[in-house]
């Protein structure tokens, strides 16, 4: 079983700049209205299959239907916001498992990942 070896930040901008070189056309560029629409579509599209009869019944109408979904959303951004931070703070597989035991918390970390 082999071993990660753990990068620095600046070897991770290094590395990406030595791809960014082999590769121009694929260059990381994602701006805050393209998180926004993912974020949005990500919590519309997976809440509205899961939830949709019960968030109906309890709004009552069309407009608190979707309004209840656009909130959501909107409540979406500053957690995606966080995992994006965390994401390029920790640039490895792993997503939640790597986020808690970087933080110290290895047991939470098992837990999750």
């Amino acid at each position: 079983m082999s071993q990660r070896k753990k990068i620095t930040k600046e070897q991770a901008k290094e590395m990406g700049k030595q791809a960014a070189a082999q590769n121009p056309e694929l260059g990381r560029r994602l701006t805050l209205i393209p998180v926004v629409a993912l974020g949005i579509g990500a919590t519309v599209g997976s809440g509205i299959f899961s939830s949709l009869q019960e968030v109906a019944l309890a709004s009552g109408s069309a407009l608190f239907l979707v309004l209840s979904f656009v909130i959501g959303g909107l409540l979406q951004i500053p957690s995606n916001l966080c995992y994006a931070e965390l994401a390029s703070a920790y640039p490895e597989d792993g997503a939640h498992y790597i986020y808690f035991r970087e933080a110290g918390s290895r047991p939470l970390a098992f837990l999750c990942g």
